[in-house]
């Protein structure tokens, strides 16, 4: 593939400037580069951001961007230095997701998760119903964007009153 972007050019320039200089030398900055190379803020930000990923400069906001170290890798050993560069040197707590993958206890009826739960959940009545409307031709159409009428007409005559399908909407939506 022939990837002749400017921010894949412009990666590679700094990259064989890295290449020439010491860990820990400051790079020209941003708009120094920018003026050199004729391009805009964005493409130099994606550019360095590249290099940072693959482990060759270091960014400090405020501060410039530096030739990284280099790293020696040992053979087998998963290089996870990519965890830095996207989440920043924060430590994530996973208590509060793990209480909510935890079972509850027997005696408990979950009301978090999304699902209903399986002993309240009428499988088999499920199960009847979802092969009854895939026998529909019209199962993978598009439906109407007010509703199914026969739907719309269901909500109004459960609402009761003066409502009629006119007055029902049903869009579609996950919860």
């Amino acid at each position: 593939m022939n990837d002749d972007s400017s921010i894949v050019r412009l990666a590679a320039m700094i990259r064989e400037e890295t290449a020439r200089l010491r860990p820990g030398d400051r790079l020209p900055s941003s708009r120094e580069l920018m003026r050199l190379h004729g391009v805009s803020p964005v493409t130099v930000s994606r550019a360095l951001a590249r290099l940072a990923a693959e482990g060759r400069v270091i960014t400090r906001p405020g501060s410039g961007t530096y030739v990284a170290p280099a790293v020696t890798r040992v053979s087998g050993t998963a290089d996870l230095s990519w965890q830095t560069v996207a989440l920043g040197d924060r430590v994530v707590d996973d208590a509060e997701v793990s209480g909510l993958l935890t079972p509850p206890p027997d005696d408990v009826i979950p009301l978090t998760g999304g699902y209903l739960n399986p002993a309240l959940r009428p499988a088999k009545a499920l199960s009847a119903a979802a092969t009854r409307a895939l026998r529909r031709p019209d199962v993978w159409a598009l439906p109407p964007l007010s509703g199914i009428p026969e739907l719309r007409g269901w909500f109004a005559q459960e609402a009761g009153g003066d409502v009629t399908s006119s007055d029902a909407l049903v869009v579609s939506g996950g919860q």
